[in-house]
């Protein structure tokens, strides 16, 4: 007991401790915050043109009756990733939220595929005046209310931007990341991601850097970098992990 007591009088031991409380309340507040994160998160799959052609030779694609020479299908969800009600009337008029490629390029179709409730009221449209845009209005957003889309579009770009203005909220809607296609399905939600390689291996390391101080002897140093480690990279992929809502899983 006495080694313990002489380990925690240690200066640095302190100074680790306190910057480790630091990071853990950090978290939590930022956690805790009320505040509307609208995000999204997309995946693209080139059907036609460039070297990503996925039909046959033979087959030629018309679209209202007029041959397209590039088709890319792109899947989106868009959602309300806080803790705080989204109000579509915060959404400003003249800079609406909108799905748009570049001018010149046409959004030749799209479709709603889930979205949470109907009292949302999502409307979606192209802009007649702009049809590289898709339009999209709502009334209001509850935390993890959203909606899943797929268009299809003949732009050179796999990937659109999303954007509008709201008030309260600079960012407008965040990026969190591609949707790889076996990521769209139920069964694949929860599987490894690219970006939680990094974390889980410091996860990992810090385990194991835990057990290896407790054996053949304690090595009070060894363990707490262990666990500093561990600490930190498992609130790295607690932030980082992507978490779009179940109710609007893509399955087809």
């Amino acid at each position: 007991m006495q080694e313990i007591f002489n380990f925690f009088d240690q200066g640095w031991v302190g100074s680790l401790i306190g910057v480790l409380g630091v990071i853990v309340a950090t978290f939590f507040f930022l956690k805790s915050r009320r505040i509307a994160k609208p995000s999204f998160q997309m995946s693209s799959l080139r059907l036609l043109g460039e070297n990503r052609n996925n039909l046959p030779n033979e087959v030629t694609v018309l679209f209202n009756e007029k041959e397209v020479d590039r088709l890319t299908k792109t899947t989106l969800i868009l959602w309300n990733n806080g803790n705080e009600v989204l109000r579509g009337e915060e959404v400003v008029d003249t800079d609406p939220v909108k799905i748009s490629f570049n001018k010149g390029d046409h959004i030749l179709s799209y479709e709603k595929l889930r979205e949470t409730k109907e009292v949302n009221e999502f409307s979606v449209s192209i802009d007649n005046d702009n049809p590289h845009q898709l339009l999209i209005e709502f009334s209001y957003l509850d935390p993890n209310d959203g909606i899943s889309l797929e268009l299809l579009h003949d732009s050179e770009d796999w990937y659109p931007k999303v954007h509008g203005s709201i008030r309260g909220l600079p960012k407008g809607f965040e990026d969190l990341g591609e949707l790889e296609a076996d990521d769209i399905t139920l069964f694949n939600r929860t599987r490894i991601t690219k970006g939680d390689i990094f974390p889980l291996i410091g996860m990992v390391m810090g385990l194991g850097i835990v057990v290896l101080s407790l054996f053949p002897s304690r090595n009070w140093v060894m363990l707490c970098i262990g666990l500093f480690c561990s600490i930190i990279n498992m609130l790295v992929l607690l932030v980082t992990r992507k978490k779009y809502p179940r109710s609007l899983e893509i399955t087809k």
